[in-house]
């Protein structure tokens, strides 16, 4: 290969970002306008939480996009990526006949209507990435596992084997890697404290702050960037919790753990070696090897 040779720059990718940057612009831009139009005056804090929920949904569902994107040909990759477009496409038509049949301010019509094409933008980009990957040109490595999977017996026995070895694997986790396993808890705990309604905001807001710190705990490069990325990320928690938790003593004590869990980890991380982390990566990443005969994630494609 041909070093100096130009790489194909992968268009599923580059489409992904490019649409959930101009969503993210547009739709910030548009709920902004619909506060400064608001009769009751501006609410800076709930403009601020209603606008880190907006952005981490859109970086969420970007991001499942991705991972989903990257994996391997494979029966599941077909399945997923099929439901997803299936899913975005279907809500996105829905909130369409929505936003035309009520009327509603310009500025919250520019915010649905956005919100409808990101939707339809993520569904076709999901249903196109079916035929990406050389899955057209390897038909026959689909049909083989389909065969595979369907040719399973799903007996008691292997049905405990899989849960005995992923209960194993995880707590081998924790105990190799307690850091990144703080975040995770903190995130568990996030959503739990509040109105049923407002759950999938907040568990998509804590699966994203526990992603941007997951981020810059794994970066390998300059320490010096990747200790500043996690004083960035100790930043945001704060900020965070300062935007969305209501300063009530009961929501405080009970989201109070997250914010410890969150920051302990960010900063705990800034003092542990890089190839500590190499190591704890490789681990997690074997089980889908071990459970599954491949690997079915390219990290670096993800990134």
């Amino acid at each position: 290969m041909n070093p100096k040779a130009k790489r194909i720059p992968d268009v599923g990718r580059w489409s992904t970002i490019i649409i959930a940057v101009v969503f993210a612009a547009v739709i910030s831009l548009a709920r902004i306008a619909g506060e400064l139009d608001s009769a009751s005056g501006i609410d800076f804090r709930e403009l601020i939480r209603d606008l880190l929920w907006m952005l981490s949904g859109a970086w969420f569902l970007a991001n499942v996009l991705r991972v989903l994107d990257t994996m391997k040909p494979s029966i599941s990759r077909v399945l997923s990526l099929v439901s997803l477009g299936a899913v975005a496409i279907g809500f996105s038509s829905i909130q369409l006949v929505w936003t035309f049949e009520r009327g509603i301010p310009v500025a919250s019509n520019v915010q649905n209507l956005a919100l409808v094409l990101y939707g339809f933008a993520i569904g076709i980009i999901a249903l196109v990435s079916v035929f990406r990957h050389g899955m057209i040109n390897n038909p026959g490595r689909i049909l083989d596992d389909a065969t595979r999977w369907s040719s399973m017996s799903l007996d008691v026995k292997t049905v405990f084997e899989w849960l005995i070895r992923i209960l194993a694997h995880l707590f081998k986790s924790i105990r190799r890697d307690p850091i990144r396993w703080s975040a995770i808890a903190a995130a568990i705990i996030w959503p739990t404290a509040v109105s049923p309604w407002i759950f999938p905001a907040l568990l998509v807001q804590g699966i994203a702050i526990t992603c941007v710190i997951r981020y810059a705990d794994t970066y390998i490069g300059q320490p010096k960037v990747r200790i500043a990325a996690l004083a960035i990320a100790v930043i945001f928690i704060w900020f965070n919790f300062a935007a969305t938790v209501p300063f009530e003593p009961s929501l405080i004590a009970w989201l109070g753990p997250s914010l410890v869990l969150w920051t302990g980890s960010a900063v705990s991380a800034m003092f542990r070696p890089l190839t500590n982390i190499g190591e704890a990566v490789r681990a997690d990443d074997a089980l889908t090897y071990r459970l599954d005969g491949r690997s079915d994630l390219d990290s670096c494609a993800v990134q």
